[in-house]
């Protein structure tokens, strides 16, 4: 009897080719411990390669089970990772929204602002020049009543000074006639 591995399946072939045929069917009869003995002894001596290519298989679906698990947990993570920058590129997205509103609101406002200053300082310097208008006016007019005054006392006053001129004179004539008699 082989005890090596070769040998224990032909052994194996033997019985099951020396095996009865029961009649009116493809089956056989075997004695079923003498298989199991067998295949235990081909256990036994599974020559050191397929035992180690076992062994290779075993670490390299071990392998492939974390490889998988890994790849696994990366997508997991990437996806994570893009969801949240697909969140943050929103917020800051939003963010820029709302700050592009407030800074059209204040320039709104400014211009609002500005606009008021600009008609509020027209108004004022149209009641400016407008109240200025009227002290230049009421100072025309009362230099007008000063200076028809003036005229009008003028002509009294020259009136006046020729009838004191005259007086004057007369006076001075009365004089010299008067000094002229004396002499």
């Amino acid at each position: 009897m082989d005890n090596s591995f070769n040998g224990l399946i032909e052994e194996l072939e033997d019985v099951i080719e020396k095996a009865k045929a029961i009649p009116l069917s493809q089956r056989v009869s075997i004695d079923k411990n003498e298989v199991y003995d067998i295949i235990s002894q081909i256990r036994l001596n599974i020559p050191a390669e397929i035992q180690q290519g076992q062994r290779i298989v075993a670490k390299a679906n071990k392998f492939i089970n974390d490889a998988n698990i890994k790849a696994s947990q990366i997508i997991r993570d990437a996806e994570a990772k893009a969801e949240k920058m697909t969140m943050d590129k929103e917020i800051v997205k939003r963010a820029q929204e709302q700050a592009d509103a407030i800074l059209a609101d204040a320039n709104e406002n400014a211009r609002n602002i500005l606009d008021r200053a600009n008609e509020e300082s027209k108004n004022m310097r149209m009641d400016s020049m407008k109240y200025a208008d009227e002290i230049l006016n009421n100072t025309l007019q009362c230099i007008q009543v000063v200076l028809n005054n003036y005229q009008k006392n003028s002509s009294k006053f020259d009136d006046y000074l020729s009838s004191e001129m005259d007086a004057i004179l007369a006076e001075r004539q009365e004089l010299s006639r008067l000094s002229s008699e004396n002499k």
